[in-house]
């Protein structure tokens, strides 16, 4: 239909290809927005959150389920990794740790049962699963998960 319209009015081509695109960019930018709502609802009902770190630049995403898992602020920056494994008790922070540097130096995932201590003394466990992401020349470059 949009090519007939070029056709017979080739002078409008340009702003009629403009508004198809324009339309198309809100389309796939809706369909992207509930994609996200979708899953941001699945990690809800499911209670689990999922994180994506890049080590080369070493920033870190934290998905709105994450946050609440971990009792940190979603309008705040995520934490560093040292922060992080704070949340748990010294003997989980020094296994997701080990765990952690094996993946990053074997590409193996890992699947830990970890005790998260919160700041009120709250307790609870938190199953972590992580995997490394890899460039493409198969580089190990990340680490992307869930708890």
């Amino acid at each position: 239909m949009l090519n007939l319209f070029k056709k017979i009015v080739p002078e409008k081509a340009d702003e009629i290809s403009a508004a198809h695109d324009i339309t198309e960019c809100k389309k796939t930018e809706e369909a992207l927005l509930e994609s996200k709502i979708e899953m941001e609802e699945a990690q809800r009902i499911g209670h689990f959150g999922s994180f994506d770190w890049d080590a080369r630049t070493d920033a870190i995403t934290w998905s709105t389920g994450y946050y609440r898992i971990y009792g940190f602020d979603p309008k705040m920056k995520p934490p560093g990794y040292e922060d992080h494994i704070k949340v748990y008790s010294t003997e989980s922070a020094a296994r997701l740790d080990a765990a952690v540097k094996h993946s990053m130096e074997t590409g193996e995932p890992y699947a830990l049962d970890l005790e998260q201590v919160r700041a009120d003394g709250t307790k609870k466990w938190i199953t972590a699963l992580g995997e490394v992401k890899r460039d493409e020349n198969n580089k190990i470059i990340g680490l992307r998960g869930t708890a």
